[in-house]
């Protein structure tokens, strides 16, 4: 059953449809005779199909009211189908009908079965077009979130779509970039030589080539292939580029790599700390004269295990500056921290990462001087907030399954601004330009996966003694 409403000036008429649609299951929400009439109820009714006579009462006609519909459902991400009632079939009224994209059209006089078929199809082109528009919201969203860029021009060279991998190569604004020809400048590797791998393509070339993009912030060297998109009767409706920077690992392999190397380092900095705690006991004990060559023994001991363990941080170091020189052309580096300690009472942080080593060995790191929580997501976190848990810092993974870092570093912004101001973020980097954005303003309270406990410490003390300073102001 569908909910109908008819715009008709003849009552009569109106009548014998409003039975004809009952008749066959349908429902008449609503009726008009003057085309201002029908565009309010239209908008009020959100009917699921109009018909529609060409020839109204006032001066707005049918064809004009149509079209006003269609924009008011427009603006508001709606659509509404309209099948046309007139007894005018002359050409030029049926060309000024069809301008407005109508979903059928029904000469008077109309029978039961002939209104019936019309409302039918109409409903099943309505349906159908709501599928389409499903598979590529879908679709638009599966490509958005790849990590290569992609670019989709038409027959014309226009960009038809862009996603936010492409639009933070391009250095773009989509809203300068869709309906336009593309600001891309690709040169060859090896000579240099300008490439339109576009145009090419849209020539029927399926190509795959290395190149050098050049943008506003210097040339990245990049894989690139493009090719045509076909229609079903062999038409060529425009092209496909899609490039990726072959300089620096994916979003993805990066952030399988930063969490067992933020592991590492952390793990390691946290034992040379305790051991350089048990050399000093032992020190003691030794001048004590307890057991002086066992003493001596465990110190050689010690010696061994602090040198392999100083070798490996300073392999996971070297490991951890490669990855920060290949992300330090989208990214800026933290700025310094001051590193205060306090001595005062214990402070509370909240730990936040899906990975439950990181998790685990940021607690034992933290514990000897602050009280840590530790979960595995973000709206875990958030509940604890909510529910009236307090903490001095809040030290949240970007990227996590659910609610990521920068969405709830919004939600705290907006409920409880004083705690976001002391949010510290880890990333092993942004995969998307909101991303990208999101980190650079965390300049200062961001640390960049893999770090080291001697990094994060600083940040943790800096929030603290905010806290602590604006409390006692």
């Amino acid at each position: 059953m569908a909910r109908i409403m008819v715009v008709e000036d003849e009552p009569v008429t109106a009548m014998d449809l409003e039975q004809m649609l009952v008749a066959v299951g349908h429902e008449v929400v609503g009726w008009a005779d003057a085309g201002e009439d029908a565009v309010e109820k239209a908008r009020s009714l959100a009917p699921d199909l109009v018909l529609m006579d060409i020839r109204l009462q006032g001066e707005m006609t049918g064809i004009e009211a149509s079209a006003r519909i269609r924009e008011v459902a427009a603006r508001e991400a709606a659509s509404v189908p309209i099948v046309f009632l007139t007894a005018f079939a002359d050409p030029e009224t049926v060309d000024r009908a069809c301008e407005t994209s109508p979903y059928g059209y029904l000469v008077k006089p109309f029978t039961e079965r002939t209104v019936a078929a019309a409302v039918q199809v109409a409903l099943a082109r309505r349906d159908a077009e709501r599928e389409a528009r499903e598979r590529e919201a879908l679709l638009r969203s599966a490509v958005g979130s790849v990590s290569d860029a992609l670019i989709a021009v038409d027959a014309a060279g226009r960009v038809r779509f862009a996603n936010a991998s492409a639009l933070s190569c391009l250095e773009a604004e989509e809203a300068n970039l869709i309906g336009r020809q593309p600001a891309l400048s690709l040169l060859d590797a090896a000579t240099r030589a300008p490439l339109d791998l576009l145009r090419r393509a849209l020539e029927g070339e399926v190509l795959s080539s290395k190149a050098r993009l050049c943008a506003a912030s210097g040339e990245r060297e990049v894989e690139c292939s493009a090719g045509p998109v076909l229609g079903d009767d062999g038409r060529t409706l425009g092209a496909v580029l899609v490039f990726r920077d072959v300089g620096a690992p994916s979003p993805r392999a990066q952030h399988d790599i930063n969490g067992p190397l933020t592991t590492s380092l952390v793990g390691i900095g946290a034992a040379l700390r305790e051991l350089d705690a048990l050399r000093a006991l032992r020190s003691v004990a030794d001048r004590a004269g307890d057991g002086p060559r066992r003493a001596t023994e465990e110190l050689a001991i010690l010696a061994r295990i602090e040198g392999a363990l100083r070798s490996a941080e300073e392999g996971a170091s070297r490991v951890a500056a490669i990855m920060r020189a290949l992300r330090a052309s989208s990214l800026p580096a933290v700025a310094p921290a001051a590193p205060a300690a306090l001595r005062e009472a214990r402070a509370h942080v909240l730990v936040i990462d899906d990975e439950p080593l990181i998790g685990r060995i940021l607690e034992v790191t933290l514990r000897p001087r602050y009280d840590v929580t530790v979960v595995s997501s973000a709206e875990r976190g958030l509940e604890l907030i909510e529910g009236g848990a307090t903490f001095d810092v809040v030290l949240s993974d970007l990227t996590m399954p659910g609610m990521s870092g920068r969405e709830l570093y919004e939600h705290l912004l907006a409920r409880h601004p004083d705690l976001a101001r002391r949010m510290i973020v880890m990333s092993g980097g942004a995969r998307d330009a909101r991303g990208v954005a999101f980190l650079e303003s965390m300049a200062g309270r961001r640390l960049d996966k893999p770090f080291r406990a001697d990094e994060l410490e600083p940040l943790i003390a800096r929030c603290i003694g905010a806290r602590r300073t604006t409390a006692s102001a």
